[in-house]
């Protein structure tokens, strides 16, 4: 299953940059990977693919906004203030999980 991942950052260091496209990488492959087998399963040319922006803030906060395609349905998820990066990618996943699971 390939799944097309479009980060983007701002203002994110090189090392944490690279840390947070692994934990996307490990959502997508750990969390995500049930309902993404459902959705090839019932339609195996379906397009699912992630963009994501992640800024860090001049008060050294990070925000975030994600948007999850599946098979012509969007997911979007968007969120300000996080101290912890890796917060902010977990609690997307987090959401997209739910958002998913009430389908």
């Amino acid at each position: 299953m390939s799944v097309k991942v479009s980060p983007k950052f701002d203002n994110v260091s090189e090392p944490t940059q690279e840390t947070l496209k692994q934990l996307v990488d490990k959502n997508l492959e750990g969390k995500m990977s049930s309902y993404f087998q459902k959705v090839i399963a019932h339609k195996p040319d379906a397009e699912i693919y992630l963009d994501y922006h992640i800024i860090k803030t001049t008060s050294n906060t990070y925000d975030g906004k994600f948007r999850l395609h599946m098979d012509g349905n969007d997911y979007p998820y968007h969120r300000e203030s996080f101290q912890n990066p890796e917060d902010l990618v977990n609690h997307a996943f987090d959401r997209f999980k739910e958002a998913l699971s009430k389908k």
